[in-house]
């Protein structure tokens, strides 16, 4: 919001306003009251939202403040309004206040299950999983979003935020030493799906940790796939007449799943197999593509960041693997390569797989 679009706002003539939208039925929070009076649609947004108590935009215009006093005060509000346990407890003591978040926690485990989207809007599975790709913070979500120069940087930002609110250092500044080592170990204990860490949360019982973490790794629908490589693989099967049953890889539509491969300590999931062979689809971003990028380079992921150098070693480490321990035969296509060349990618694909391996 440019100075100019302030300033002309934030000196309308209420009076005169009030003239025109006398009873029209609409309040001034809701944008139509805005679009009646004159005003299109983007000045009606803003306005709307200036007329809502603790918004940043009711700061700036409706209260006149500067901007960076608007962020403060709208930050501050929104911590106050939020629905936290220590809001909850402020508000209706520590009784009814843990009773109330723990009602509101249940409602919307409930309201953003399959189950509950069916029942209110009809969705089927497909259109739930792309309502929850479409709302995940990926790069290709925020450049939708926001464009490629503000979607790389406020992908960045998210990335440099999810780091440090989860770092050591973050939790013991906020927690104090104690719970904060506490509240670290905790969180890493949730993310955790090695072996190790099913040994450790059944108090060293193998035979029980083993048995859940097979169970959650057989039964996990795991997926770190792009659009992009499950239209190329869908394609791939229809190009090389496949039997689909035969193939794995992620698909929701045709309720696929990628391939998972035990290694004992822990799970492997391949983007692409059939018939002993796989393909893995590497992202140009998260697989730093050297046509993009050079061996010092740091890539940013949301737990942290890798360099380039690393994520090469670690990919030649892992197709080494699974060579090795399944003997299957492994190759690798690039995001870019299938935009530009999509059909040379499918018939070098289609070479690899129906190919008669010595």
């Amino acid at each position: 919001m440019n100075q100019e679009t302030i300033d002309r706002l934030r000196n309308i003539d209420i009076k005169s306003l009030r003239k025109i939208t006398r009873g029209c039925g609409l309040y001034s929070r809701n944008p139509k009251y805005w679009i009646n009076a004159g005003f299109n649609r983007d000045d009606s947004l803003i306005l709307s939202k200036s007329r809502m108590p603790g918004t940043y935009e009711y700061f700036l215009i409706y209260k006149k403040q500067n901007n960076e006093d608007a962020i403060k005060n709208a930050t501050e509000a929104k911590k106050q309004t939020a629905v936290t346990l220590k809001n909850m407890i402020t508000r209706y003591g520590e009784t009814e206040g843990k009773i109330r978040f723990e009602s509101y926690c249940e409602k919307q485990r409930y309201k953003n299950t399959y189950i509950s989207k069916k029942e209110k809007y009809g969705w089927d599975k497909a259109t739930f999983d792309e309502f929850n790709k479409s709302r995940s913070v990926t790069i290709s979500n925020m450049i939708r979003k926001h464009g490629v120069n503000d979607g790389y940087r406020k992908y960045n930002d998210y990335c440099e935020k999810q780091k440090n609110t989860k770092s050591l250092d973050y939790l013991i500044s906020k927690h104090g030493e104690i719970e904060g080592i506490k509240k670290f170990n905790e969180i890493n204990a949730l993310k955790s799906h090695s072996l190790q860490s099913y040994i450790i949360r059944n108090n060293g019982d193998i035979i029980v940790a083993r048995e859940k973490y097979n169970h959650f790794w057989k039964n996990k629908n795991v997926s770190y796939s792009s659009e992009s490589s499950t239209v190329f693989f869908r394609n791939l099967v229809i190009y090389c007449g496949l039997d689909i049953t035969q193939c794995y890889y992620a698909d929701s539509i045709h309720n696929k799943k990628e391939y998972g491969i035990n290694l004992g300590e822990r799970y492997i999931f391949v983007d692409f197999f059939y018939n002993n062979k796989v393909i893995e689809f590497n992202g140009d971003y998260w697989h730093a593509n050297p046509k993009y990028f050079n061996a010092s380079d740091v890539i940013k992921y949301p737990n942290g960041s890798k360099k380039v150098a690393d994520i090469w070693e670690c990919d030649k480490s892992r197709r080494e693997k699974i060579m090795e321990t399944r003997k299957f035969v492994v190759m690798d296509i690039w995001q870019n390569d299938v935009i530009e060349k999509p059909e040379e990618c499918l018939m070098i694909c289609k070479e690899f797989l129906l190919r008669k391996e010595p």
